[in-house]
């Protein structure tokens, strides 16, 4: 087995993946209920439920990880998603054999078929609160009475974090449904006073001239993790690829870590921002390959929390039985 020296989480950029770009376009394909395609020679790869723009498979497929680890020149079917429901949901219908993305307890409660195996990254900084760059707020208790934004139907606990942590409550606010196109020219407009939101659009804000962050995950508590999610049928039946899969990403976050000068050329042009946007969002988030664990977990509970006092949900997510740490724990003492 191919070990790697564990990563330490850092911000970082990346250098231009353009061959292994053009692969992940030509494999993201949408998912089939049927299994991965063996392969003759190596463990079968898994089919990957993922956000594009994140950069692990560009970096993996170029670098050559997936060919060293799973003894094979195919690339991993990828399946585009675009939230943690998403992923939970390709996982249990059998249309995906790993997920990496975010995290909502919502989607977890009373799930008994689904493992966190890792985080690939916590990245507070990545959650802001933006105002308009003209705008005299400086801090989240001025929003009081004022209007503020989110790309949710209702207050998501992000916004819901970050007004108490300033002591306020939702009720304190005039929220507004907005999503992420839709908010920046609203605020830039002056027709929003506060934006709860992610990068890239809090970066596209800022790069922009369009606004300000006050206040960011490390102010109120937000992590905003990413987790490596499978299916315990899916561990149980194919140990190897979870490994060498979890192998793959160890790789390709060191490699990220080790370039952080080379200029986020791999998420500009899978997602089409400008290079400056992606270069500032990347600057905000600290890959890393650990174990969940800690005050990964207090926040996990955390959000349970917040996510019944919102009505959203009716428990909690049984971390316990949800987080296994066993394989990333293996490859990490190696």
């Amino acid at each position: 087995m191919k070990t790697f020296q564990r990563p330490t989480a850092r911000r970082s950029g990346l250098r231009r993946a353009t061959a292994g770009l053009a692969v992940l376009a030509a494999t993201s394909l949408a998912l089939t209920a049927c299994g991965s395609d063996d392969d003759a020679e190596g463990t079968s790869l898994p089919r990957i439920a993922t956000v594009t723009a994140y950069p692990y498979i560009p970096v993996a497929l170029e670098q050559g990880y997936f060919a060293d680890e799973f003894d094979t020149d195919d690339a991993p079917t990828v399946n585009p998603i675009g939230s943690a429901n998403d992923a939970i949901a390709a996982l249990r219908s059998g249309n995906a054999d790993i997920a990496v993305i975010g995290f909502d307890p919502a989607n977890l409660v009373d799930v008994e078929d689904v493992v966190i195996l890792a985080s690939s990254e916590i990245s507070p900084q990545t959650t802001r609160v933006v105002v308009p760059e003209s705008s005299k707020v400086t801090e989240i208790s001025q929003l009081k009475g004022k209007k503020v934004a989110s790309y949710s139907a209702s207050p998501n606990i992000a916004v819901v974090q970050s007004l108490n942590s300033a002591g306020l409550k939702v009720a304190d606010v005039e929220y507004v449904s907005l999503q992420n196109d839709a908010a920046l020219s609203t605020l830039a407009g002056g027709g929003v006073d506060g934006w709860v939101t992610y990068d890239p659009s809090a970066a596209s804000a800022e790069i922009e001239g369009v606004g300000r962050a006050i206040a960011d995950g490390d102010d109120f508590g937000y992590l905003n993790p990413v987790f490596i999610y499978t299916t315990k049928k899916y561990l149980k039946e194919n140990p190897e690829a979870v490994e060498s899969t979890l192998e793959v990403y160890g790789e390709a976050i060191e490699w990220i870590n080790a370039n952080t000068d080379a200029a986020a050329g791999v998420v500009s042009e899978a997602t089409g921002l400008k290079k400056e946007i992606a270069a500032q969002s990347l600057s905000h988030r600290n890959y890393a390959l650990e174990p969940v664990e800690g005050d990964v977990v207090d926040f996990m509970e955390r959000l349970a929390d917040i996510n019944i006092e919102l009505g959203v949900s009716k428990g909690r997510p049984d971390y316990d039985a949800i987080i296994d740490n066993s394989v990333v724990s293996e490859i990490l003492a190696d």
